[in-house]
């Protein structure tokens, strides 16, 4: 007898072994029954196809729930000895009809781990993962592999099992009668995944919100309406349907632009209130974003330019004064480059510029700088300031812009200098910069906000943001030291009370003076992000958390915290 399954597959010789009879799988048994004869059906019209040898979660849910049902009493751990075959039959017999022999199964027979026969209680336990299912056909035996993800299931299969579940719901009927419309559709693979989903929900309610997500992420994609809505109204009946909705769409809200989440809330039907009050969050998650991405690039900008005064610096300390070059070059040139004058210039502008606070302050020294037209001036200095200008502008792009010169080497290098300083010149006039100082917010504001919070929630952030803030390795300066501010800071969010609203006030606006008086040298950038953060205008602990997800490693450290981190995933 022919037994067909996946060659590459070698079944461990110690697995636990045991018959599930058919007749005990209680009321799933016609559900099982059906899907593994269509299973059986799939691998004879395509032999050669070991994609078909699969099930998923949801069979291995049905086969696992009725196996701790029924107990392991016919389960075998002794190991597999057979050297040609490594699977077995399950129980079954042959009856002589007119057609031939005919196979009559009593059981699929299932392979698992998990437990050996040294446990107690081998019906209550739980750990049991069931990697392999055979069963017997009148060509021969048929080894299915267990694959880690909830099966997608045509319509034609899912209205044959669909109508074996009590779900009493206008919806589930509703949903089993779209067979003809769903003939014609163009996104028949993604309602295949959402069908799964849906059937795996219904026969396991305690599944978890991941499969809410995933849900909601393919119904975000499938174009058939009459079928999206009637997907939707079966999960409304879910408890807490629009909390789990809303949740997603927040965990990808700064994806989503104001006319999306109205066009989501429609079609999962979300309140009015919970739609604008998305839209409020996306602005502000957007404001936040587009606020720290000015920061970081103020920071580039600064950044690149002393690594380009440094490179000036290292330039003249490779090129020594020969004798004879006053002569041949000119006095000024060798005061420019070769005397204490040119080293002086360069190094008072990086001083400066390590001094300068904010986008403002730069724009006024550079400005002072590329003004002067003194001929002791160094232009190599401002030739390699106006290089990284252009060749690292995609570092600061949103603040100054050079796309529109274009710059070939070996040309000119004077006359494209003063393009491109030009242009820097001019579009400092435009920059419509709010001075990055800390504001100290309005208390009332600031009451309002953090009352608005639901204890629990204030709870949880200020939890997240915490821990953030004793993680000495992410914080640390360059020395190895922690900025005095993040002590600060840290030593105040301490000892909060999440329930004392008043306390987390004064706690807020304190922060925000400490902030304002602060005048530590912090060179690392995670640092930076949470004083940032805590200087939002009129914030509470919600937001300064939502601002600090922008830094992708401080996002990590809250998410692990709150548990939220598995609901960014959506892996399908």
């Amino acid at each position: 007898m022919e037994t067909k399954s996946d060659k590459s597959l070698l079944t461990p010789r110690d697995i636990g072994r045991s018959d599930l009879f058919i007749e005990d799988l209680g009321k799933y048994q016609i559900l099982v029954q059906t899907w593994i004869n269509k299973l059986e059906k799939q691998v004879k019209e395509t032999p050669h196809d070991n994609s078909q040898l699969k099930f998923g979660k949801i069979l291995e849910y049905l086969l696992h729930h009725n196996f701790q049902q029924i107990g392991f009493k016919n389960a075998k751990f002794n190991p597999l000895n057979s050297k040609d075959d490594y699977w077995e039959d399950p129980f079954h017999e042959w009856k002589r009809t007119e057609s031939g022999l005919q196979v009559i199964k009593y059981a699929y027979r299932i392979y698992f781990t998990g437990i050996n026969s040294d446990s107690e209680d081998l019906g209550a336990n739980t750990n049991v993962k069931i990697l392999y299912l055979t069963t017997i056909t009148n060509e021969g035996l048929i080894a299915f592999s267990f694959e880690d993800k909830i099966e997608p299931i045509d319509f034609n299969l899912f209205k044959e099992l669909a109508i074996h579940l009590e779900v009493k719901s206008d919806a589930w009927s509703h949903l089993i009668n779209f067979e003809e419309t769903l003939k014609s559709t163009s996104n028949a693979h993604l309602i295949s995944q959402i069908l799964g989903l849906i059937l795996y929900l219904n026969i396991n309610p305690d599944c978890g919100d991941d499969i809410f997500y995933k849900m909601f992420s393919l119904l975000e994609k499938s174009t058939d309406d009459a079928f999206n809505s009637t997907i939707v109204a079966l999960l409304k009946d879910t408890p807490e349907y629009e909390n789990k909705v809303v949740t997603f769409i927040r965990n990808n809200l700064i994806n989503y632009t104001e006319n999306e989440i109205h066009t989501r809330g429609k079609l999962f039907k979300l309140s009015t209130n919970n739609i604008n009050s998305l839209i409020s969050e996306m602005r502000e998650a957007k404001a936040l974003q587009e606020q720290h991405n000015k920061v970081h690039q103020e920071r580039e900008l600064k950044k690149d330019l002393i690594e380009a005064i440094d490179e000036y610096l290292d330039w003249r300390k490779n090129h020594k004064t020969t004798k004879g070059y006053q002569r041949d070059t000119g006095t000024f040139s060798w005061l420019r480059h070769f005397t204490n004058f040119g080293k002086n210039r360069a190094t008072a502008l990086k001083s400066a510029l390590q001094n300068a606070e904010d986008l403002d302050s730069i724009g006024t020294i550079l400005h002072a700088h590329f003004n002067s037209n003194s001929r002791l001036n160094n232009h190599s200095l401002d030739s390699y300031l106006v290089r990284s200008l252009y060749e690292k502008n995609n570092n600061f792009k949103s603040l100054f812009n050079f796309e529109h010169i274009s710059y070939e080497k070996n040309k000119d290098s004077k006359a494209i200098r003063n393009i491109i300083k030009d242009s820097f010149l001019e579009q400092i006039k435009h920059v419509d910069d709010e001075p990055n100082t800390p504001t100290l917010s309005n208390k009332t504001k600031i009451g309002l906000n953090v009352t608005k919070i639901p204890e629990s929630e204030r709870e949880e952030n200020i939890l997240a943001i915490l821990t953030v803030l004793n993680n000495d390795e992410l914080l640390k300066n360059k020395d190895d030291t922690i900025p005095a501010i993040i002590e600060e800071i840290r030593e105040i969010v301490g000892k909060l009370d999440s329930s004392k609203e008043e306390e987390i006030v004064d706690a807020i606006i304190d922060i925000k003076t400490k902030i304002a008086d602060c005048s530590d040298s912090i060179d690392n950038e995670h640092a930076l992000n949470i004083i940032e953060a805590f200087n939002i205008p009129d914030g509470n602990f919600k937001k300064i958390r939502a601002a600090l997800a922008v830094d992708k490693e401080i996002k990590h450290i809250m998410d692990s915290i709150s548990g939220t981190a598995l609901q960014n995933k959506i892996d399908l």
